[in-house]
């Protein structure tokens, strides 16, 4: 299990997480999330990035000429790109993109198909969530359906969670996370868009000795 960082807006923040042993960024190009980043603000950033690091590009609802263009900023590098969607699209529109994708998992999604797209890499759950499900006593049962839903596809679970949040047991063990993900946000920013250099450094030390 390893810690992803996602909303990054900057290089610095990268190298400062990559010193903490981090090695798995994901970039917002949704345009109303406070994270928001520019195509070229991620050509500059991933000249700096090893190629041995694995990006994330998060987008949803955006349409498939703005993905493809940000996708072509790769069209001569090796990095691993994976593509990321918390919108509830034709699993057609997913797949367009011959890239692998992670999807949010959504309840209420209307296409379940999703599920079972060829180009799907894993599935995100927000900790919230499961933290839900788990204290109406239906977590085994959710994840029997996941399962069966998946056809017991070996994809990656990624779990959104907090800075400072702990994750039970029973999730740990049951869904065998491969990402723990945290935001950058206002609990390790001074301010807007600011980070803070001590709380990264002493946030994700507290996330590996009490997740990972």
């Amino acid at each position: 299990m390893k810690l992803k960082v996602s909303g990054l807006y900057n290089h610095r923040i990268i190298k400062q997480l990559n010193e903490l042993g981090i090695a798995s960024y994901e970039f917002d190009f949704r345009p109303r999330s406070f994270n928001f980043i520019q195509k070229y603000v991620l050509e500059e950033i991933i000249k700096e990035i090893n190629l041995s690091e694995r990006l994330f590009l998060h987008f949803a609802n955006e349409p498939d000429f703005m993905i493809q263009d940000t996708l072509s900023v790769f069209k001569d590098s090796e990095h691993q790109v994976s593509l990321m969607f918390s919108d509830d699209q034709d699993v057609s529109f997913y797949e367009q993109f011959d890239t692998p994708f992670f999807w949010h998992y959504r309840p209420e999604a209307l296409s379940k198909n999703i599920l079972k797209s060829r180009n799907l890499a894993g599935v995100v759950f927000d900790i919230e969530f499961l933290n839900d499900v788990l204290n109406k006593g239906n977590l085994l049962n959710f994840y029997s359906n996941f399962l069966q839903m998946t056809r017991g596809r070996d994809l990656s679970i990624v779990i959104n969670i907090d800075w400072d949040g702990a994750v039970s047991s029973e999730i740990l063990e049951l869904f065998s996370p491969d990402f723990l993900d945290v935001a950058i946000g206002p609990k390790v920013e001074i301010c807007y868009r600011n980070v803070d250099s001590k709380k990264i450094e002493n946030s994700i030390k507290f996330l590996k000795n009490h997740t990972c």
